[in-house]
């Protein structure tokens, strides 16, 4: 590696290093304080229960905001090194950009094939052990945006689920005839889990239902207020805090199952770590061409692509989710345009 290149990868790791310890060390804190209570009733002790528990679950995070870091990580160096005049001295000089900044990107897919890493080997292990210091029912952790497949054809996606409290936030419940139409949709507000009815129900608040006939036409429609002792696909706190599954079983679940749902999550888990190389292409793409030396606006091009990406992503999915856009194209199409997007700015980027 040239003296140019360790300079630049510097800039580099040292910018992903300040915006992962702002961001970590926000959720830490925020964190502790909130769970407090929890941390204090368990048998270690509140310190070292929250030290394992922020051991083992941190990589876990990092690799969630791993889109949200590189992008602000890439911005920020590339912002720096202008605030510096440097990469304009070096292109002065004759040095193309693509060779100034050949490091960040050789950086970016090392971080992005972590990923998997984490996934596959990383996270089985870190439940493992949480489960050997009975940390693992801990509510500690909420989760979101994920679905989960119950009884009868039916599938619940969750917007938001809060494990202390067994709540869901923006339920949709799906129900799927036997042909692949959809029999009845389902929204909900907000939802509770009712322990004290036998075998359990949820308390459904604030939403609608509507009824499909077998060539998807709506033929019936509801609103309500409040829909207690709901039960339909028997999914229960247990099934929706227990969503982490690998490559390798989500692989196994779509060769015994064949379902188009088992191969859609499959695709989900396949394309979420190319994610951060999408917003990393375009972001510093669309930075070096405005050649902007401001911190504030760097930050708001980033907000800017991380929104509208996101948004892209999660309107797609949730199309693909009720077949009404090909499941490949709600995959891999706000990726693909993205990438395609970065790699065509990247070839008109000044000399």
């Amino acid at each position: 590696m040239r003296l140019l290149d360790r300079h630049v990868a510097y800039y580099y790791l040292m910018s992903l290093l300040l915006i992962g310890s702002f961001f970590i060390g926000i959720f830490m804190v925020v964190d502790f304080i909130t769970n407090y209570a929890d941390f204090e009733r368990h048998p270690l002790g509140p310190l070292r229960a929250a030290g394992l528990w922020y051991l083992y679950t941190l990589p876990s995070l990092v690799t969630v905001l791993y889109p949200v870091l590189i992008l602000g990580g890439g911005m920020l160096a590339i912002t720096s090194l202008m605030r510096g005049n440097q990469l304009v001295a070096c292109m002065s000089a004759g040095v193309h950009i693509w060779r100034l900044i050949a490091a960040m990107p050789i950086i970016t897919v090392a971080l992005v094939s972590l990923l998997y890493f984490e996934m596959e080997y990383y996270r089985p292990y870190a439940d493992e052990k949480l489960k050997e210091h009975e940390l693992s029912d801990k509510d500690i952790r909420n989760q979101y945006f994920f679905d989960v497949k119950g009884s009868d054809g039916v599938e619940f996606w969750v917007e938001a689920y809060y494990r202390a409290s067994r709540k869901v936030e923006h339920l949709y419940v799906y129900k799927i005839r036997e042909g692949g139409s959809l029999d009845a949709e389902i929204y909900a507000r907000e939802a509770v889990w009712n322990a004290r009815r036998e075998g359990g129900s949820w308390n459904l608040s604030g939403g609608y239902e509507f009824q499909f006939d077998e060539n998807g036409d709506r033929i019936s429609a509801r609103s309500f207020d409040e829909w207690n002792d709901f039960t339909l696909g028997n999914v229960t706190p247990k099934d929706l805090s227990d969503q982490r599954s690998t490559l390798e079983q989500s692989l196994s679940e779509l060769i015994e199952t064949g379902t188009p749902e088992a191969r859609f999550e499959l695709g989900v888990k396949l394309s979420s770590p190319l994610n951060s190389l999408a917003l990393f292409l375009i972001g510093v793409a669309i930075l070096l061409r405005t050649r902007s030396k401001s911190y504030f606006a760097s930050t708001l091009i980033c907000i800017s692509v991380a929104g509208i990406f996101y948004l892209l992503v999660l309107f797609c999915q949730s199309l693909g989710r009720q077949d009404i856009i090909p499941a490949n194209i709600a995959i891999w199409g706000p990726i693909g345009t993205f990438l395609l997007a970065g790699g065509f700015l990247w070839t008109r980027l000044p000399t």
